[in-house]
């Protein structure tokens, strides 16, 4: 995958739009979105296999955020990644609305799964490597991406105790605030 972006100009763009939402909303976390825009940005645009057009494709990386309350974050990168029309970014949790406080994947495109709770991301990461072992075409391939925050015990779960196949594709980089598995 492959694209022609100004990086830097849409980090710019994204950290825009979570400041105009959350000030719109008169709630959220400005905070915790703002502390992963590069890496999202660096993910959506440029490391995982996707395509907005084709949401639902089994091929596709997953991408699923543990800490639900960063939602103005993903919500800006699926808008200007093309999954739905930036113009929807001002409703952020508005009665209605699609974008709410955390995110729930039946109501937008691009979502693998609905979120809040701190440490659920990486248990439902391990299910979907579970599930990618089981039954490859339910999945598609071994890469994913995570972001998670703080949640060493899953980690350690998923470097333990993996099957041999699960290596192929898979590194794990854990830092204080995020791992991924890609």
């Amino acid at each position: 995958f492959s694209m022609t972006h100004d990086l830097p100009a849409l980090c710019r763009q994204i950290r825009r739009d979570i400041l105009s939402m959350t000030h719109a909303a008169g709630s959220g976390h400005p905070g915790g979105s703002l502390s992963a825009v590069e890496i999202l940005v660096s993910l959506y645009f440029g490391q995982m296999r996707l395509d907005p057009a084709r949401p639902d494709d089994p091929n596709r990386d997953r991408f699923l955020l543990s800490k639900g309350h960063a939602a103005p974050l993903l919500y800006s990168v699926l808008a200007r990644r093309g999954y739905f029309d930036p113009a929807l970014l001002p409703t952020l949790r508005q009665l209605g609305s699609p974008l709410q406080g955390h995110p729930h994947m039946a109501k937008l495109p691009g979502l693998d799964c609905s979120s809040g709770s701190l440490g659920q991301g990486l248990s439902i990461a391990n299910g979907l490597l579970i599930l990618a072992a089981c039954l490859p075409m339910a999945i598609g391939g071994y890469r994913s991406a995570i972001y998670q925050g703080r949640v060493a015990a899953s980690a350690i779960n998923v470097v333990a105790k993996k099957p041999d196949d699960w290596s192929k594709g898979m590194v794990l980089c854990i830092t204080v605030e995020f791992y991924a598995i890609l």
